[in-house]
């Protein structure tokens, strides 16, 4: 059985030129080495198994098939697809459930009772580990496609769990309003997938992550439903929304999201400039007194890239001779769009790059897994990890990092590169966001060791584990085991599958 494993599989492949610059640098041979599909074989539910499911499950609300069942267990992290590759996924799930709304707390209770453990699946975008499965429960995943409404009201909107980003935007866009939200996986992920990794976008300089953007949620539980009132604000005890935020699904199935809502801005203004170095962007960026919409300011190594693989068009020659002239095309580039009037950073030690910069970064932002895809098909192995930092900190995070990066190369004798952007900014700090490459022997224990380095790193500088991704199975390591505990205690019984 062939199963596409890559983000997109294909549609989003148009980085040539920026995969050719990364092989000249490199002198590193891409020639397509791997179709990006995964050889999977695994037995079919049990004829017990599928008669159990269906005594209280209509054949409309089940999928037994191998494919189906195979994509409900894994997300689009790095391990995840290099596990798939080498065969290394050992266990699915034993059945798909799509309820509706109205069967849903139902369907939990007669899970439960039948002794079923169940995963939840929104988009199938997570990188946190959170859908793989071990051990030997009876394991079904439960798909929140058919969860679809929308409901603008005034200020906030009812928005179903199972609504993709692209979707609810375009929703809420119809009512000339706007939710703020904009990660990278607009397009894939779903609203109910925002809430529990405790997601946060693009634009959240100005929207918030979604602990801003949620104001309630319905949660059905193997027990009950969990519903928030839809009030502004509430001080009694802990309330569902609590317990959705970065619960990865663990404590209830999330139906339903009140999210606010905002004005469709009246219109977009783009900005961008090069500073000498990443610590003068940095220095920038921490003394600006209003942060800008998106604010997005690559390393040196992330903007060569970005500049010297864009192609060889007539105007790309001259704005990279432009930068040679200025003696800038070794720099540091941030782009800026903000709503409605234009912010300029603090100018210092940086020249003007106009706003084409800011505008082809917006207009493929959605796109950039095309890249990876590549990549993956040529040998090679992308990553990313994220993590936050005050601004005391960030510039250890950022140079111990790449520090630990180099060090493990050397010792380990592979080949790869690492690059890094700053973004999502708070008053207090910001998001660091590091991308590598790497390619070596035994390329997922190679990964494994080389995320754990760079993630205990990013501790012991002063960092967090991540920023936006949620806990999955990946980050638990890095837990503390007070907090894990208590976390635990609020679980769903029948939701999780294995910790």
């Amino acid at each position: 059985m062939k199963v596409p494993v890559l983000y997109g599989q294909g549609e989003m492949e148009g980085f040539r030129n920026e995969v050719e610059y990364i092989s000249k640098k490199f002198s590193w041979n891409l020639s397509e080495s791997w179709d990006g599909m995964a050889d999977a074989e695994f037995p079919d539910t049990p004829d017990e198994l599928k008669a159990e499911l269906l005594s209280f499950l209509g054949p409309e609300e089940v999928d037994f098939s191998p494919e189906e069942r195979y994509r409900h267990s894994l997300g689009k992290s790095s391990p995840e697809i290099l596990m798939a590759k080498h065969g290394r996924i050992t266990r699915i799930v034993d059945a798909v459930v799509f309820p509706k709304e109205e069967r849903a707390q139902q369907i939990l209770y007669d899970l439960l009772q039948h002794g079923f453990r169940a995963t939840i699946y929104g988009g199938g975008t997570s990188v946190s580990g959170s859908l793989l499965l071990s051990g030997k429960e009876k394991t079904v995943s439960i798909d929140t496609r058919n969860f679809r409404k929308f409901i603008a009201k005034n200020h906030f909107a009812i928005v179903g769990s199972g609504l993709r980003g692209a979707e609810a935007e375009r929703a809420a866009n119809s009512n000339r309003l706007t939710l703020g939200n904009f990660p990278e996986s607009f397009i894939h992920s779903t609203i109910g997938g925002w809430v529990a990794t405790k997601a946060t976008g693009q634009e959240s300089n100005y929207y918030g992550g979604m602990e801003n953007l949620t104001l309630g949620v319905k949660m059905e539980t193997s027990g009950g439903i969990l519903q928030d009132d839809l009030v502004p604000r509430e001080s009694v005890g802990i309330q569902p929304r609590d317990l959705a935020l970065g619960s990865d699904g663990r404590n209830g199935l999330i139906t339903e999201v009140a999210m606010k809502t905002f004005p469709l801005p009246d219109g977009r203004y783009y900005n961008s400039r090069i500073y000498n170095s990443f610590y003068d962007g940095i220095t920038s960026l921490s003394r600006m007194k209003i942060f800008p919409v998106v604010a997005r300011l690559s390393d040196e190594k992330e903007t060569e890239f970005a500049l010297m693989g864009a192609g060889d068009s007539a105007a790309l020659k001259l704005f990279r001779g432009y930068l040679k002239l200025r003696r800038h095309s070794k720099g540091s580039l941030l782009v800026i769009v903000n709503n409605n009037r234009a912010v300029l950073p603090v100018r210092k030690n940086s020249i003007s790059t106009g706003s084409g910069p800011a505008k082809s970064w917006e207009n493929g932002r959605y796109s950039r897994p095309g890249i990876a895809n590549i990549l993956w098909k040529s040998g090679l192995v992308p990553d990313t990890l994220e993590t936050s930092a005050t601004w005391e900190n960030i510039w250890a995070v950022y140079a111990e990092t790449r520090k630990a990066f180099y060090s493990f190369r050397q010792a380990k004798g592979f080949q790869g590169e690492i690059m890094a952007h700053l973004s999502h900014l708070y008053r207090e700090g910001a998001c660091i966001y590091f991308t590598f490459i790497i390619r070596g022997e035994s390329e997922l224990e190679l990964l494994q060791e080389l995320r754990d380095v760079l993630i205990r790193s990013f501790m012991a500088n002063g960092g967090s584990a991540t920023h936006h991704h949620g806990k999955g199975r990946f980050f638990l390591p890095y837990m503390d085991s007070l907090l894990l505990k208590a976390q635990e205690s609020y679980s769903d019984p029948l939701l999780g599958g294995e910790r």
